[in-house]
């Protein structure tokens, strides 16, 4: 009797091994062939793209060093000023040079290794691309020793055809650079695809078969000694984890039968669930992790052709920015901007918002069904607006040590533009690269309010139809009522002043006072609208929207009103 059953239980421990080589070696292999996309992004297609950029960067800055040095030249600086901006442009080069070897290098290490799929004509079109880049910037580098010594002969006759020709060899870089981005986003989604694919039949199989050990497991627990149960009863528990999300596990068994052996394989499914997890961490870093998640799963409520709905469009911009830029080096430009989008960021993400860009100093974002209810996007973007003036504050106390000996203006501060209304959205771009974005008339009018904060010196500037949609929520003010470049419908605008019930009194005085002598300015009645703006500038001084009105009643009592009075203001620039 003890031998049948000991034949029973020497039966099921051999299944079980079996179970568990099989999982280990399905797991094994998928693993391997998730791996091998992985490392061919890893290790080639994103190390090769991102010197595809710093190429671009350093022979943009190298073009930057050659014109502060011909300024230089031409203004008598001193000579080893002169020679520390020539000394720039030859390291600017040769840095060009050598992240675009490193890019031909890497295409030629990966053929060699067979870590890169060589069989894909883009990847043939890569190989040749890259060292035409390299072409490029020869030529161009060339034209600038060329021209520089030219230049410090004395021999100004040739400027104009030197330039000429520079413009030309800058365009060539620029453009071989683009297509070999271009090439590699193709082959990154294509790769990322792949790895994707795998990930979930891996996932499938993995769990089919050990479904089944476990349950062959559970009926070994009940057949064996004590001993056995509590191991078993450890996988079942990590089971569940695993089932509710939780990837921190590790099941710890001391004996080297086949619970052992189930322990192991199970350990290792974990790590391949942990890599998995870890490459859509990577992705969610490029677009938002909301969309790839929807992506992935092929959601209907993510839209793959496009349609019409409601929400709310962000701008922002950095004031004064563009005389920054040109008075920080390359890297200082680079750490300011980075830091800057990490805390003006986060906001938009905690309230939900879709970041849709960054473009040089500015953010597009955007706020809608199906990410934030339909009653609630007008409210969440004026949310994450006033946030960010908290952020700014922040941003501006951490300068001086985020840039130490670099000079930044006190002031320095963002504008933002929030319009409500219909956008078409959806998966808009190129067979190679394509973005969730909006699109349509809302897009153009916050980005035409955001630039409006300008004249007006404030900060928050929204739309009508977002006021209406977030006034319960939010305290402001109506500024004016305008004709936004390229359109003719007149728009009345308002800034946002705060969350309701928390704004500075003198604030909402000025706001009470402003509202009244807008009313007198519309209806014509100048003296009385110059009364009410004067008071309001009285309860804020310095508020600029007070005397950009002021400054238009001293122009209408000059010149009288025109026919067809109606008070609305025609901007005259974006």
């Amino acid at each position: 009797m003890r031998k049948s059953i000991g034949l029973k239980i020497l039966s099921v421990a051999l299944l079980m091994a079996l179970l568990m080589a099989v999982v280990a070696g399905i797991s094994s292999w998928h693993l391997d062939e998730v791996s091998d996309e992985a490392i061919e992004l890893a290790r080639y297609y994103i190390p090769i793209q991102q010197r595809a950029h710093m190429a671009a960067r350093h022979s943009s800055a190298e073009l930057v060093h050659f014109e502060r040095y011909l300024n230089l030249r031409r203004a008598g600086a001193a000579p080893e000023v002169q020679q520390k901006e020539r000394a720039a442009i030859k390291q600017r080069a040769d840095d060009a040079d050598r992240v675009i070897a490193e890019a031909v290098a890497l295409v030629g290490a990966g053929e060699r290794d067979g870590e890169i799929s060589i069989a894909s004509p883009k990847f043939a079109q890569l190989r040749a691309e890259l060292p035409q880049i390299a072409r490029a910037h020869r030529d161009m580098s060339e034209t600038v020793q060329e021209y520089l010594k030219q230049a410090e002969a004395g021999d100004e006759r040739l400027t104009a055809v030197f330039e000429e020709r520079l413009a030309k060899q800058r365009n060539s870089v620029s453009d071989e650079i683009n297509d070999v981005t271009v090439l590699l986003d193709a082959l990154t989604a294509r790769s990322a695809e792949d790895a994707l694919a795998l990930e979930e039949k891996a996932r499938i199989s993995t769990w089919s078969v050990t479904a089944a050990a476990v349950l062959i497991g559970l009926v070994l627990a009940g057949m064996i000694t004590r001993v056995l149960v509590r191991p078993v009863q450890l996988l079942v528990e990590g089971t569940r984890a695993v089932r509710d999300g939780n990837l921190n596990v590790d099941i710890k068994v001391d004996s080297t039968d086949e619970i052992g052996t189930l322990a192991a394989s199970f350990n290792h499914m974990i790590g391949g669930l942990k890599q998995k997890e870890a490459i859509q961490n990577t992705f969610g870093k490029y677009v938002d992790p909301r969309i790839v998640k929807s992506l992935i799963e092929s959601d209907s409520s993510l839209s793959q052709e496009g349609e019409k709905r409601r929400m709310s469009v962000f701008f922002s911009d950095i004031a004064g920015f563009t005389s920054l830029s040109e008075r920080l080096a390359p890297e200082d430009l680079v750490r300011f901007l980075n830091r800057y989008f990490t805390l003006m960021s986060q906001p938009i993400r905690d309230g939900h918002g879709i970041i849709d860009k960054y473009i040089g100093d500015s953010i597009m974002a955007f706020w809608g069904p199906p990410f934030v209810d339909a009653e609630q996007h007008a409210i969440s973007a004026c949310r994450a607006a006033i946030a960010q003036m908290a952020c700014m504050e922040a941003f501006r106390a951490e300068l001086p040590r985020l840039l130490p000996g670099v000079s930044i203006p006190d002031g320095i501060r963002t504008r933002i533009g929030i319009a409500t209304g219909e956008v078409t959205v959806g998966n808009i771009g190129s067979d190679a690269s394509r973005g969730y974005t909006v699109v349509g008339d809302t897009v153009n009018l916050a980005a035409r309010l955001e630039s409006a904060g300008k004249q007006y010196g404030v900060q928050i500037i929204i739309s009508e139809a977002t006021y209406t949609a977030a006034r319960e929520a939010i305290e402001a003010r109506e500024l004016d009522q305008i004709r936004v470049v390229g359109k003719s419908a007149p728009a009345r605008i308002f800034e946002v002043l705060g969350m309701k019930g928390a704004t500075e009194q003198a604030r909402r005085e000025l706001a009470q006072a402003y509202e009244a002598a807008l009313l007198d300015f519309r209806g014509g009645s100048l003296a009385q609208a110059r009364a009410g703006f004067t008071l309001a500038l009285a309860r804020v001084p310095g508020d600029k929207a007070s005397q950009v009105f002021l400054d238009r009643i001293e122009l209408l009592e000059r010149t009288g009103l025109p026919t067809g009075w109606d008070g609305v203001w025609t901007l005259t620039e974006k």
